[in-house]
């Protein structure tokens, strides 16, 4: 994503909302965040509502303050994994949970 690696670090998290307008009969999210120079998809077209179908899937977004404010000087527990840590099995502690859930009423 340009977002991130165009600013060298800057920006740490990207997180997209994609609903289809302007009826909304679908809509997904992506979290994009930085690792390194580079950066991955944590998460990539979640769908969270979905008018077809009968039960909304309902799910979690994991966010951290470094997603907002940078690893500069922030406790590890507060710092996203990098996905090299992911891939090793390190575990860490997620501060913030947000529940996707849209009311259609």
């Amino acid at each position: 994503m340009q977002y991130i690696n165009n600013t060298k670090g800057e920006i740490q998290a990207v997180f997209i909302v994609d609903m289809q307008y302007p009826t909304v009969t679908k809509a997904t999210i992506s979290l994009f965040v930085a690792d390194g120079p580079e950066g991955y998809w944590l998460q990539r077209r979640v769908i969270f509502y979905d008018d077809a179908l009968e039960e909304q899937p309902i799910g979690q977004l994991g966010l951290y303050i470094s997603d907002f404010l940078g690893v500069q000087g922030l406790p590890t527990a507060y710092c996203r994994p990098s996905a090299a840590e992911i891939a090793t099995g390190i575990s860490v502690f997620v501060l913030l949970f947000l529940p996707l859930v849209i009311n259609s009423d």
